[in-house]
């Protein structure tokens, strides 16, 4: 495909890309926001009626209100973990994580590059328990070099997770009475939020995360948004300053209404969550599929990730015929692959994929 951009041709090998749920651009109801309000004049750094509006209607969805939380918004996840993070941690404090964890694994340091220490806890199936939190707790506090160890001040786990696993509503509450046990913050990270709570297999709503968390972030750059998170900071953290803190990270955008209009959009008449339903549908319908092909996965489908495992003759038929995704670990000589679809996906797309999936077997 080409592109004519005037004197300048930009070619593109479009290819059928299941890499990750952020390869498109924004939904149309989205970009429709921020094409409606384009040439409109307003205060900058989120001072603006359009970023107020959005901090209201995140607060109605929480079930909170401006008296117990404040609503931030940031342009991508990295950073949103980076400053919040920061902010509500001590200086001389830990955050504990599972071992698969976004924080730990695929952020580059960001978080221990400010020097909080990411303590990696072993996971199953990449999800944190209470026990396994509580456990370490009572390692660290009976430790006779507790001076030497790092003190943890916060757990931080993802919905869904990096395996594309859910917390269940059960297991939330157990980490939160853990956190509350031991004076630990409970961070969630919502990347990508919408496929959880468009998952028929989810039990946590939003409310449910507002209630257990004392901060968490609705993702909007993986869930419809052309880029923006929203951070959501509860008065159980005793914290001043929020603003100058983001603006010293460099978090502070300028064009803070850009953001705020994309989250508008996403929760009019309830898109967010539609645009999860959407992602799980041929997610799930690809696992179904090529379960009873024989395929073998990593783990059950839950959200709008799958992990099968393919031969290394099958990813390379699958790249020969324009197929592009993550390769993630290795097992046995084989390879864990990640498939991960999102709201542009269609029944046409799964349908393809598994004519190719069925020449491979």
């Amino acid at each position: 495909m080409d592109l004519d951009f005037g004197t300048n041709k930009v070619n593109i090998n479009v290819m059928n890309i299941f890499d990750s749920d952020y390869m498109v651009g924004a939904h149309s109801d989205v970009l429709k926001s921020i094409i409606d309000t384009n040439n409109l004049r307003t205060s900058g750094y989120g001072q603006d009626e359009y970023t107020q509006a959005a901090r209201d209607v995140i607060l109605e969805k929480c079930g909170l209100s401006s008296d117990n939380a404040n609503i931030y918004f940031f342009i991508g996840g990295t950073l949103t973990n980076k400053v919040l993070l920061d902010i509500i941690l001590e200086s001389y404090q830990a955050v504990i994580s599972a071992d698969s964890a976004h924080i730990f694994i695929q952020e580059s340091g960001a978080i221990e590059a400010l020097g909080h220490k990411v303590i990696a806890l072993k996971g199953k199936n990449g999800k944190l328990s209470a026990e396994v939190i509580d456990e370490y707790m009572k390692f660290y506090l009976s430790s006779q070099h507790r001076i030497h160890l790092v003190e943890p001040g916060c757990v931080y786990i993802t919905q869904p997770n990096e395996l594309g696993a859910l917390y269940t509503l059960l297991e939330l509450k157990a980490i939160s009475d853990v956190c509350k046990k031991y004076n630990l913050l409970l961070y969630i990270d919502g990347a990508r939020l919408a496929y959880a709570l468009g998952s028929p297999k989810n039990n946590v709503l939003l409310k449910d995360i507002a209630e257990f968390a004392d901060c968490f972030y609705i993702g909007g750059a993986k869930c419809g948004a052309l880029m923006g998170e929203a951070g959501v900071i509860k008065s159980s953290i005793r914290k001043s300053h929020f603003m100058t803190n983001i603006k010293r990270h460099g978090a502070l955008f300028s064009k803070g209404r850009v953001v705020a209009v994309q989250f508008l959009a996403l929760f009019k008449d309830d898109l967010y969550t539609k645009i999860g339903k959407i992602a799980y549908s041929t997610s799930s319908m690809l696992y179904d599929n090529m379960k009873k092909m024989g395929y073998n996965f990593y783990i059950d489908c839950q959200s709008n990730q799958n992990f099968v495992i393919f031969t290394p003759r099958q990813i390379e038929k699958f790249k020969t015929k324009g197929y592009d995704f993550s390769i993630w670990d290795n097992i046995d000589g084989n390879q864990i692959t990640r498939l991960i679809t999102d709201w542009t996906f269609t029944k046409d797309d799964i349908d393809k994929f598994l004519k190719v999936a069925k020449e491979c077997v």
